[in-house]
């Protein structure tokens, strides 16, 4: 993104200075060198929000019933130790999410989808999703969250992935209430919150 930042200013300037020895459009050429465009702003804010995700995303790790939050903290790093899933994905919830999914697996020939909401924390919400969707959406009163995912923990039942839990900022949204959505292949669940 950088490069083609750069590679824009170069052409800008160059595109200024033909327009200079021409001297017949002194203004547009002026207009040419402006150091940032409002497109150029926007890539560099889109590339920094993109950056802090991947550090955030960092901070999430696969998740497994038998394994508390203080060991998973300990394999990821300090970073997990702070990481909504410290919170959410405690060794009772992974316990009851492998006892749905297997409920789940139960009797049918592909396995549907289970969506529950386990709440917010501090202005992150947490969706745990069982089962392999084909679309998944959240909102919050109608705002998409999909610019706000932050990332996931996968839950991992008996060896295989059963599901994950989500990860969506709500910060940014600058709400106090709101009503959580999410839809899933037919299927949706919603939740009213007050943002703590």
């Amino acid at each position: 993104m950088a490069a083609w930042i750069f590679r824009r200013r170069i052409y800008a300037l160059m595109m200024a200075g033909a327009a200079l020895t021409a001297a017949t459009a002194v203004p547009s050429a002026l207009a040419a060198i402006t150091p940032y465009t409002q497109q150029e702003q926007d890539a560099a804010r889109a590339e920094r929000l993109k950056q802090q995700r991947s550090e955030q995303q960092s901070a999430f790790s696969r998740i497994e019933p038998g394994s508390s939050s203080q060991q998973s903290a300990k394999h990821s790093g300090s970073a997990a130790a702070l990481s909504p899933g410290a919170f959410f994905a405690s060794a009772e919830n992974l316990r009851k999410a492998c006892v749905l999914y297997a409920g789940l697996q139960e009797g049918t020939g592909r396995l549907p989808v289970s969506m529950t909401i386990l709440g917010q924390r501090r202005g992150i919400a947490a969706v745990q999703v069982l089962g392999a969707p084909k679309s998944l959406s959240a909102a919050v009163n109608g705002i998409s969250l999909t610019p706000y995912f932050l990332g996931e923990q996968e839950i991992v039942c008996s060896g295989s992935r059963a599901g994950a839990i989500r990860f969506y900022d709500l910060k940014p949204l600058k709400l106090d209430a709101g009503v959580l959505q999410v839809r899933a292949d037919g299927s949706s669940a919603q939740l009213s919150f007050t943002l703590q």
